[in-house]
This record gives C-alpha cells, structure tokens and sequence, in this order.
C-alpha cells in the first residue's frame, strides 16, 4: 500500500479511504442513531470509495479487471490487486535472476573475434 500512487489517489482526495477503508453501518437502526455531523462523514466516504473504486477499474486491464470485478470497495479491490501483482514481481525477479547468471557465464572463445557479431 505504501506505492499507492499520489497522481491517482492524492489528486482525486481518496488515498485514506483507499488505504484504510471505511465501516459502513452494520444496518439501519446503526445509521439512524448517527448525529448529522456523523452522518456527513459517513457520506463523504462512501462518495470518495466509490470514486476511487470507479479510477480503480478504469486503470487496469481486462484479466486484472476480472480479478476485481466483486469487490465492493476500493480497499478491497486495492488489496486484491496488491495480492496478484506480488507473484508478478517474484517472476520478473526469478527471470532477471536467471539472465544475470546466463549473462555471467557469457564469454568468448579464443577463437571468436568481436567483428563475427557486429553487423
């Protein structure tokens, strides 16, 4: 979460509520006994998750769409997004890993010259 990009969430005002979420009321009798102050509070949350959810879909492709397609807030579809996009970075690290080690085995025989490869 600490990469959460500033231009997305930072402009559109929905980091926090990305990051950290929100509790919505467990049921109507919970709502009613908010004071009005609460209540905007609770409002202005749900109206900036949404927001983000909304910039969350529209930035990601259709196979990581489909992986976020349920979620029902921007931090669960932030967490979700989080999860898969680890294993990626593990890959492009195990595949850098193996190139350098291809790399350093690299060299040239004593009867190769340099001039054979340039073109």
């Amino acid at each position: 979460m600490e990469h959460l990009d500033e231009g997305f969430a930072g402009s559109q005002d929905c980091r926090n509520v990305v990051k950290n979420g929100y509790v919505e009321p467990k049921n109507a009798t919970t709502e009613v006994a908010l004071t009005n102050e609460e209540k905007r509070v609770l409002k202005e949350a749900c109206k900036k998750d949404k927001r983000a959810l909304f910039f969350i879909f529209q930035g990601v492709d259709e196979s990581n769409f489909e992986k976020i397609l349920d979620a029902k807030t921007s931090n669960e579809a932030w967490r979700v997004l989080q999860k898969s996009l680890q294993g990626v970075e593990k890959a492009k690290k195990v595949c850098l890993q193996t190139s350098r080690a291809k790399f350093e085995k690299l060299k040239m025989k004593p009867s190769e010259n340099v001039d054979d490869y340039v073109i």
